[in-house]
């Protein structure tokens, strides 16, 4: 008697291939030759995919799915089924694969040595048991795709994978490729398009700024993106450091680079979730969710531009004649889509820039979300920088008066597991919305770095707080360990001496760590009276109630009252619509921008550098250009993803 295992599926099945026992067992469950078939099915015993334009073409012609079954070294793969007009093809697969593998130049290595025999020969471990399981697993596929059997089939936009040491089956989904030359379609990039539909909607609970509580959505998240084998993300590692669960999501990018979003959290859910959005973030940050709309000088578009050397610390002064690529974004003091350089509203976190720019970006689970937490980002490092450059005195912040009593365990913590004293100071620039700038000091003189350096900000002052704090902790940590390198000490005593020498987000860190260099901090440390948490930033009533639309306006407010700009270019493309989510980058030219390197330093075309210190009360006359704080700022690297 046949077992059901091995009964012909009721669907029809064409099989391609040109033998071996893999493809003999999925011919023999290809349900005959009488009748329609419903499904095409590629297969091969190596790591091969010629048969791949084919099978596509054929079953195009007959307008029919098809399924690509083939092997690894140790693996058989089925998958992903292909239906006629969809998306999420075995080029995307490929494509996602190839991302996220630490080893692929090791494999691609391989390939080029020994690619004919790899192609040519079968696995060892494809035995008959697990050739019959693979075409079990075909047929289950068939079935579905027939409604023979219930269910969606589980390789569409997914692959199965058999291990053949032990034959068990995992399932490895995968978002489609938008930029795929086979089934992606990249929207195009339009003025309407740009214009950001803003809702009315409230936070989930007052005191929050998200739209939805995204922590209970951990799960949906890191199902849609998190993969060791096909995923935007690969995986997410943590580790606690400094009273922190310190968790790390590595993305890949189309160019091949690796990158991580990184989450600090007391939580190991709140960790997680930080570095999934993080990574997510600086997906969207890269070109390719959007087609180039313009290639054009400043010139000759005109008023419809963004003019470069407004926003772009690096753009040289004659840029009117120089064609650029230019996107659409959406400009809050003109109430109109503006062309933005495509520089300026993309960049590749994974290449090596060095100069942040002025914008900041975010995701959120709505526009709205997203864009105010890009403006804080905007507000985090303008306040930071523009206190470092005027060298602007601040009032320390008694963190053991803070309400929320986790601010000062958060300092405890790291004062226990380091022996260094954790300060925070009020840096918040005239439009008030709470910045925090916290460091940790070295007080015994131990020969361990002297000083670290982080940044917060928040509509909440508590928020703020804890945001600098969160990203003090693994700051400290990361110096503390890169400190005690070969040579560390000695390199931060001669960049010190000699600035030329900080090239690197790093550096600009390690620097702090020689005693001389952090005696440069105290105009920030022994200057001001002590502040209250609660009297951080100006006046919050426009941040009271649940409001979320209200909160972006009233942080919007505060700059284009003051004669800025807010420009915002929606990057939100097709992987973070499957995750309900949105992405932008917010521009606010005029803020000082963050760049690393010190020979890479632009404080000419700042007119704000010289004017918010007189706004704020600490000079009677605008700051000369010689008063400029001459040394590299301390600050080592990006702040941490969103938070709550």
């Amino acid at each position: 008697m046949t077992s059901p295992e091995a009964m012909p599926t009721r669907a029809r099945i064409c099989v391609l291939g040109s033998g071996g026992a893999l493809y003999d067992a999925v011919l023999a469950r290809s349900g005959g030759t009488a009748g329609p078939r419903t499904l095409l099915v590629a297969v091969h015993e190596g790591w091969d995919t010629a048969l791949h334009d084919t099978a596509r073409r054929t079953a195009a012609d007959h307008g029919i799915g098809w399924l690509p079954v083939r092997t690894e070294l140790s693996h058989a793969v089925v998958g992903p089924l292909e239906v006629p007009g969809g998306t999420g093809c075995a080029d995307c697969a490929t494509a996602r694969a190839r991302r996220i593998r630490p080893d692929q130049d090791e494999r691609d290595a391989v390939r080029r040595r020994h690619g004919r025999a790899l192609a040519a020969t079968a696995p060892s471990w494809l035995t008959g048991t697990a050739a019959g399981l693979v075409a079990g697993l075909v047929a289950e596929e068939a079935e579905r795709l027939s409604g023979a059997e219930p269910g969606a089939p589980r390789t569409r936009k997914a692959l199965l994978r058999v291990a053949l040491d032990d034959l068990s089956v995992t399932r490895h989904p995968f978002l489609p490729e938008p930029l795929c030359e086979v089934c992606g379609d990249v929207p195009a990039d339009t003025a309407e398009g740009a214009v950001p539909a803003l809702t009315a909607r409230s936070a989930h609970r007052p005191g929050r700024f998200r739209a939805r509580p995204l922590r209970d959505a951990l799960c949906e998240l890191t199902d849609a993106y998190v993969d060791d084998q096909v995923g935007l993300i690969a995986s997410l590692d943590g580790h606690r450091v400094g009273g922190l669960v310190v968790t790390s999501a590595p993305v890949g990018f189309r160019t091949g680079r690796v990158t991580a979003g990184r989450g600090h959290a007391p939580t190991a859910r709140t960790s997680r979730l930080s570095a999934l959005l993080g990574a997510v973030e600086r997906y969207g940050n890269a070109p390719g969710g959007r087609s180039a709309a313009v290639t054009a000088t400043f010139r000759e578009l005109g008023d419809r531009a963004l003019d470069p050397r407004a926003a772009d610390p690096f753009a040289p002064e004659p840029c009117q004649d120089r064609p650029l690529a230019w996107v659409w974004g959406w400009s809050f003091a003109r109430r109109e889509s503006v062309l933005v350089p495509q520089s300026l509203a993309y960049r590749d976190p994974a290449a090596g820039g060095q100069a942040e720019g002025p914008g900041g970006s975010a995701v959120g689970g709505s526009l709205e979300e997203a864009i105010l937490h890009g403006l804080l980002q905007v507000a985090r490092r303008d306040a930071l920088l523009m206190t470092w450059y005027a060298r602007l005195a601040a009032a320390e912040i008694d963190l053991a008066a803070a309400a929320d009593r986790a601010v000062p365990l958060l300092a405890a913590t790291v004062r226990a597991e380091t022996g260094y004293r954790v300060r925070a100071f009020d840096v918040s620039a005239e439009q008030g919305i709470p910045c925090v700038w916290a460091l940790a000091e070295n007080p015994a003189g131990n020969g361990g770095p002297a000083v670290a350096c982080a940044g917060g900000a928040h509509p909440d002052p508590e928020k703020a707080i804890r945001r600098a704090l969160h990203d003090l902790g693994p700051a400290l940590a990361a110096l503390l360990d890169g400190y005690a390198e070969a040579g560390a000490a000695e390199l931060a005593r001669r960049m010190a001496e000699a600035p030329e020498l900080v090239r690197t987000a790093e550096q600009h860190a390690l620097l702090y760590g020689d005693p001389g260099a952090a005696a440069r901090l105290r105009f920030l440390t022994s200057a001001a009276p002590s502040r209250k948490p609660v009297d951080i930033g100006a006046e919050r009533g426009g941040f009271a109630g649940d409001d979320l639309l209200g909160h972006l306006l009233e942080a919007v407010g505060r700059y284009t009252a003051g004669g800025m700009d807010v420009v915002v270019v929606d990057q939100t493309a097709a992987e973070h619509a499957a995750g309900g989510l949105a992405c932008v980058n917010v521009l606010v030219p005029g803020t000082v921008p963050l760049t690393y390197g010190h020979a890479r330093r632009r404080m000419d075309r700042l007119p704000r550098l010289a004017e918010v210190p007189v706004r704020l009360g600490h000079r009677t006359s605008p700051l000369p250009p010689a008063d400029v704080n001459p040394h590299p700022h301390p600050f080592g690297g990006r702040g941490s993803a969103p938070g709550a």
